[in-house]
């Protein structure tokens, strides 16, 4: 018998050998194509790629960053991040990372609502400065109060 696989080529094997060459042949293929699916899928082979770490719209699969890890402004920027709201963002030093949004602040490695207005409820306990969203406001015996260098003028902390 003849096996016929490269173009003007013919061996002679016996039909047990062509059959084996064609199977390696399909064999090594799949392994290859496999592989080239897993790196553009961004997930190795049989994993899913759509849980919350695998969100994009074309399933590819990129590590979350944690807070306060460098990101990429260039990438989307809220999908990055594996902290609930916060975004990739210049943390003022020319370095992008992913931190709190605006009117969130960090609490034990999470991003918490700041508190909207002077004299609404805060734990005074909270270590974290930014509780309150008024500039110069602290927490203060329970509540978002200016900070004893500042008055209150309407609805902000304006200095002594």
């Amino acid at each position: 018998m003849s096996c016929d696989y490269l173009e003007g080529h013919t061996y002679r094997k016996s039909e047990h050998e062509c059959y084996d060459l064609i199977y390696r042949f399909f064999g090594i293929w799949m392994v290859f194509v496999i592989n080239i699916a897993a790196g553009v899928e961004g997930a190795a082979y049989g994993e899913d790629c759509s849980s919350a770490t695998c969100d994009d719209t074309n399933n590819i699969c990129d590590t979350e960053v944690a807070l306060n890890k460098d990101c990429e402004v260039a990438q989307t920027a809220s999908d990055q991040c594996s902290i609930a709201n916060s975004e990739c963002t210049d943390d003022c030093t020319g370095t992008d990372k992913c931190l709190c949004k605006a009117n969130h602040y960090e609490n034990g490695g999470a991003c918490v609502l700041r508190i909207a207005a002077l004299e609404d409820s805060c734990v005074a306990s909270d270590p974290a400065p930014d509780e309150c969203a008024v500039d110069n406001a602290e927490c203060r015996t329970a509540k978002c109060q200016c900070k004893v260098t500042h008055y209150v003028n309407v609805a902000a902390c304006a200095i002594s």
